[in-house]
């Protein structure tokens, strides 16, 4: 039976060049049997000492794996053709065995070149992963091998940085560092590519481990690195885990109302981002339901240390109840005052858990006094959230007067939500360094005193004021304290936290 054998572009180099070959064979074996006995190269390649066919070198017959029919006796007939596929070839060496190999053995057993002792081994995942690798003769398992061993640094995880790190680890680099100090930005991610939306203001050095590593594929990945190294070059100081938190919850899409929110998603996001630039550890979601807030709340709780500074930020809608407010999430369904209680979460609750937990100082941004599409439902209905009474040491902002609404704003962001990412950007001690004072002395410009941020609730306090002066007295935030120490918002870069 006359049968036409295709040859891979990898191994053509062991076949005189060629692309097929014709055979006259009755199986699948005697057609490989008779190309290779004209081609010895090729056969090391093909077969092993027992003259079987290696684990990793696949053979179809019209598209069928050979493996699933009678494997090298499979008869053939006139005009089949039989093609070889290698996971992997071993480009410029050939790997006398796949099986069993040790990815901590510090020896090779390569048949035709000697390896340095001290490159590690693959596993066999990643010989699987790699077989493209494997059969260029350019790389080969030798060239695979100095790639896992390799180190890489990437100055920078951006536009340039993120798809050369993707490649980077995509490509088997053993050890990846990245140095970067600035937060992902949502402008920046159709190049950024190595973020999501969900990393909107997280740190990239904090971002790109997980575009990295990629959730999906975690133990696959994994196994690609042996070690992440994240070197830092920001003037922003870390702090230890628990020591700022924050949990920022944007709701737009109520199905109940005429048309989804336009403006919490965009202040949750920027929210994010700028209390990550001030050292918080965020957690953001996004058009939540009962469950979703039910469980971000568990997970802020179960983070919450004896001196965590914890911010709750929530926009949306949200109703009063009983002199009680209460955050509304998208799946709620709501027509008496009972479902409300059944279906929101109480604002009170989250404080009164905060406080039990230990919290050194409670922080509430609250943008949801808007008119929603609930109250009517109720025989008896108050606009707006009720007067929150602020929990020890605690600092609560809210958009609007109690029992008050306020409109929706045409910009990007909320009026509220505007003018606090204005006070976060822009904050000051009340005397900066160089400012002249009173007393008639000299500017004072020493270097290397840097300012003190702002307290919360002078952030806050100004962002009151703010948003009432630009709404000419139409849109008044109410701001309850009951702190009794100063917590800074932002950091300098002497601050310790």
């Amino acid at each position: 039976m006359s049968v036409t054998i295709a040859i891979p572009t990898a191994l053509r180099q062991f076949a005189g060049g060629q692309s097929e070959v014709k055979v006259e064979a009755a199986t699948a074996g005697e057609a490989l049997n008779l190309l290779t006995a004209s081609h010895a190269e090729l056969r090391r390649h093909l077969f092993n000492d027992q003259n079987a066919l290696r684990n990793f070198v696949n053979v179809y017959l019209n598209d069928e794996d050979i493996r699933h029919q009678n494997g090298s006796d499979t008869p053939v007939k006139d005009g089949d053709t039989i093609l070889i596929v290698p996971s992997i070839a071993g480009g410029s060496t050939v790997m006398d065995d796949v099986t069993g190999i040790d990815a901590g053995a510090s020896k090779s057993r390569l048949v035709g070149t000697a390896l340095q002792s001290d490159l590690p081994m693959l596993s066999n995942e990643e010989v699987a992963r790699y077989s493209r690798h494997l059969i260029m003769p350019e790389v080969g398992m030798e060239g695979q091998l100095k790639l896992k061993a390799a180190k890489v640094l990437c100055i920078g995880a951006g536009g340039l940085g993120s798809p050369l790190a993707l490649y980077l680890g995509a490509a088997g680099v053993g050890t990846l560092g990245i140095v970067d100090f600035d937060v992902v930005d949502f402008t920046n991610l159709q190049r950024q590519i190595i973020h999501s939306t969900a990393d909107v203001g997280r740190r990239k050095l904090e971002s790109a481990p997980v575009g990295l590593l990629d959730r999906r594929s975690m133990k696959t990945r994994l196994a690609l690195f042996l070690t992440l190294i994240f070197a830092v070059a920001s003037i922003v100081p870390s702090f230890a885990a628990g020591d700022r938190l924050a949990l920022v919850i944007g709701n737009a899409k109520y199905p109940d109302a005429e048309a989804p929110l336009k403006e919490p998603i965009n202040d949750a996001r920027a929210l994010t981002m700028a209390l990550r630039r001030d050292g918080f550890d965020v957690e953001v979601v996004e058009d939540a339901s009962k469950d979703d807030m039910s469980r971000a709340i568990g997970r802020l709780k179960s983070r919450i240390k004896p001196d965590s500074v914890v911010m709750l930020f929530f926009g949306g809608y949200g109703i009063q109840v009983g002199r009680e407010s209460y955050m509304i999430p998208v799946d709620a369904t709501i027509w008496r005052e009972s479902d409300v209680r059944r279906g929101a979460i109480s604002i009170e609750s989250v404080l009164e858990m905060m406080k039990e937990q230990g919290a050194r100082a409670k922080l509430v941004v609250l943008d949801a006094s808007r008119r929603n599409p609930y109250e009517r439902r109720f025989r008896a209905f108050s606009h707006g959230l009720a007067p929150i009474n602020a929990a020890d040491n605690a600092l609560v902002l809210t958009s609007a007067t109690p029992g008050k609404v306020a409109d929706d704003s045409a910009g990007q962001y909320s009026v509220l939500m505007a003018e606090l990412l204005t006070n976060l950007r822009d904050q000051q001690a009340d005397k900066p360094a160089g400012e002249a004072d009173n007393s008639g002395g000299q500017v004072d410009n020493s270097a290397g005193e840097a300012t003190k941020p702002a307290g919360a609730e002078t952030v806050f306090n100004k962002t009151r004021v703010a948003v009432a002066k630009s709404s000419e007295g139409e849109q008044v935030p109410s701001v309850s304290s009951s702190l009794v120490e100063e917590v800074r918002l932002g950091m300098s870069e002497n601050s310790g936290g």
